[in-house]
């Protein structure tokens, strides 16, 4: 894990956010507004991703915590849960990787690369199979505007397989991620 690029993701992902709820939320409170979150199912842990996956953890945590907090005021938390969605953060990823396996001294490289391309076809394959992001907006536009709305919603490849994973107690859930490894 890039120690810099995981800073960079916490700023972007977690505290960037944070500051546009406290300077949207006096106008959302005026208007009787909602929150959507867009994040992963992330509780679960996933091999090579964990600075992805941590900080989409946390926005989970943030969004249900603030699902608790307005509460009083009858503003309700959205969550949309995505799974495997077409961005371009797909290519990044693979790109990143290609720098640190080339920069890595080569006893970290005898440790790691096998698994790491390993993860890398495990991923393409996963990849071919993602959703188009206009799908991520149509339940968004459904969240904002449905009469009886509901705190979460799934989109994406594999986001449903990913809930029914985080309903499970967390043992048995890693332990079947561990028997995948």
């Amino acid at each position: 894990m890039d120690v810099g690029r995981f800073r960079t993701g916490l700023e972007a992902r977690l505290a960037g956010p944070v500051a546009l709820v406290q300077a949207l939320l006096p106008l959302i409170r005026e208007a009787g507004g909602r929150l959507v979150w867009i994040v992963t199912p992330a509780i679960i842990p996933t091999p090579y991703v964990a600075s992805i996956h941590a900080c989409d953890f946390a926005a989970n945590c943030l969004a249900r915590t603030l699902d608790i907090e307005l509460k009083r005021w009858a503003i309700p938390v959205i969550m949309v849960r995505c799974g495997g969605i077409q961005t371009a953060a797909v290519g990044k990823t693979y790109a990143e990787l290609e720098e640190q396996l080339r920069s890595w001294p080569p006893e970290r490289l005898a440790l790691y690369e096998q698994a790491l391309r390993q993860w890398q076809e495990e991923m393409a394959a996963f990849d071919r199979r993602r959703t188009p992001p206009e799908a991520v907006a149509e339940v968004v536009g459904r969240a904002l505007s449905a009469p009886r709305l509901r705190r979460r919603y799934s989109v994406g490849h594999m986001a449903r397989a990913a809930a029914f994973l985080e309903a499970l107690p967390q043992g048995l859930a890693d332990a079947i991620l561990k028997a995948r490894a």
